[in-house]
């Protein structure tokens, strides 16, 4: 992996960090990020970073974002001084030559100053080479609807990926690092001979397992870790304490806080045993959801998409699950092409 690599990353991320961002740029991210491992890599290096400077001083924050507008008071000088001496005509030439190159520098600093100190430091080379003597790359385990995946971790520990999901596994001689990019995972750990720490890493906060079998899933919004064996502690990202979460409970957790600890119960774990619990969503949520796990196509009529579903799914059998949906609610179960659609009589 090069500076090149980490400059494309940080423009992808600025790029998507937009609100203009559209499905086109986020395709586009996705086939340049499957496109290399440097690229994976590189972008993985970004949201280190950007968890890392979320994590610095207030004052240390206003400094770097502060770079960009310096940098240009710094040009301007540079130009002045060496326009000094020259003939009132040639310098006059000179300025307005270099004025229009300005917009462009602006535009550029304007972008290191939207991805945060984030660009100023991937662009710095000095960062770089910090960071990659003292970290180690980061192998990514992804899976597709309908697909899961078993995973021996290096430590012995045992690691379940659902469906739809992204793990990168991120193990230095120093610690041991799980980042769930996306999706779910149920984690039995290991018994580490070094006796390294070992971290989940969510966009939602970091979760310190304590000898534990948990599940954890990243929704929309928040995320849910619920605890089979032991206990885990969570630090939501932008918070200073943590929270622990015992055997039986579930916590759901949000950057900037968390709900109350709950009792956790069959539906944090159905998905690990092929099964999608519904209690009362409607039926839209319920067949995306269904077709996530079962990698069949599912959909409904827009006259019945709110319909209030609850009840248990085999997700390896939807056509059967859907026929009793149909029979319930005297509903139409049609095939559509590969999937499935459920209609009005």
């Amino acid at each position: 992996m090069t500076p090149k690599h980490l400059s494309e990353a940080a423009d992808w991320h600025l790029r998507l960090s937009s609100a203009a961002a559209s499905d086109a740029d986020r395709q586009g991210w996705q086939r340049w990020y499957e496109d290399a491992a440097e690229h994976r890599q590189a972008w993985d290096r970004v949201e280190r970073l950007k968890h890392l400077l979320a994590q610095t001083p207030a004052r240390a924050r206003q400094t770097l974002s502060l770079m960009p507008a310096r940098m240009e008071r710094m040009d301007c000088g540079d130009l002045t001084e060496r326009t000094e001496g020259m003939e009132p005509a040639d310098r006059s030439d000179t300025l307005a030559r270099a004025s229009q190159h300005q917009p462009r520098k602006r535009d550029r600093r304007r972008a290191l100053t939207g991805l945060g100190a984030l660009g100023a430091v991937v662009m710095g080379g000095f960062f770089y080479r910090a960071w990659t003597r003292e970290t180690s790359s980061v192998e990514w385990i992804v899976t597709g609807a309908g697909q899961r995946r078993e995973w021996t971790l290096p430590d012995g520990g045992h690691l379940l990926l659902g469906p739809e999901s992204r793990l990168g596994i991120d193990y230095s001689a120093s610690r041991r690092m799980l980042h769930l990019s996306q999706g779910a995972m149920q984690l039995q750990t290991g018994t580490d001979p070094h006796h390294r720490p070992l971290t989940v890493r969510t966009r939602d906060g970091d979760v310190t397992p304590l000898g534990t079998r948990l599940t954890l899933v990243q929704e929309d919004t928040a995320s849910v870790v619920a605890v089979q064996t032991h206990a885990v502690l969570v630090l939501p990202t932008g918070t200073q304490v943590p929270v622990r979460v015992d055997t039986g409970q579930r916590l759901r957790f949000f950057k900037g806080g968390h709900d109350a600890a709950g009792p956790a119960g069959f539906a944090d774990v159905a998905w690990t045993r092929g099964v999608l619990v519904a209690m009362d969503q409607p039926l839209s949520q319920v067949l995306q959801r269904l077709s996530v796990q079962s990698g069949m196509p599912l959909s409904c009529d827009a006259s019945i998409a709110g319909l209030r579903i609850s009840g248990s799914f085999l997700t390896a059998d939807p056509q059967r699950s859907l026929a009793t949906v149909a029979d319930q609610w005297g509903l139409r179960l049609e095939r559509q092409g590969q999937g499935l659609v459920l209609r009005p009589r």
